[in-house]
């Protein structure tokens, strides 16, 4: 199976696979900044696809729930990432979306009519509606006692007991935590604590 390297007399990597909805195709993207869809049966190319925008690695690829989408994304600039949507049946792109701080790394389709996730190197997923071509980043702070923690390391030289058991709290919550829990969590072991919160 060779159909990312081309004419290369060295292996070029394969960064993503899936299978399409048929279950007969699937479809690959890799280093050589293409994608190409084949029979699962025996290798042979359906489509290939090659972005107009586009400059390094695609690093993902996601069939979409239309089955006739698929949503690809890796490195656009040197410092960037892109995505695009394309029809795998001709190969022909549909839209495309831009990040100038991270390449996106990931992507993945939720049930929202035209609207995709990308995961992005610079800490953001990006929700993208191809259809309006609206986009948003969605910075990844909500997940349960990582950042917090992080911050609340700082409180362990100075309290270590307190500290310890405020992260313990925070581990164990089940709710998004701001600022305001962390400061809930933290309250009922020790009012002292109060003074040391000008460290975060």
């Amino acid at each position: 199976f060779c159909l990312h390297r081309g004419h290369s007399p060295r292996a070029i990597a394969v960064n993503s696979v899936q299978v399409l909805s048929d279950t007969v195709h699937a479809v690959s993207c890799g280093n050589d900044a293409t994608c190409w869809v084949w029979r699962i049966c025996d290798g042979k190319p359906r489509s290939h696809f090659v972005p107009k925008t586009s400059y390094g690695p695609i690093m993902s690829a996601s069939v979409l729930f239309d089955s006739m989408h698929i949503v690809s994304g890796g490195i656009g600039t040197l410092y960037g990432g892109v995505a695009h949507v394309w029809d795998w049946r001709s190969g022909k792109q549909v839209a495309t979306t831009h990040c100038t701080t991270g390449p996106f790394l990931s992507s993945a389709e939720i049930p929202e009519a035209g609207t995709v996730l990308l995961g992005c190197g610079n800490g953001y997923t990006y929700k993208w509606n191809w259809h309006s071509g609206e986009s948003i980043s969605l910075p990844h702070i909500t997940v349960p006692g990582v950042t917090l923690i992080k911050k609340s390391m700082v409180l362990v030289h100075k309290c270590k007991s307190v500290a310890l058991a405020a992260m313990d709290k925070l581990l164990h919550a089940t709710d998004d935590l701001t600022m305001d829990s962390f400061v809930d969590a933290i309250m009922p072991v020790s009012p002292d604590m109060k003074k040391l919160l000008g460290c975060l």
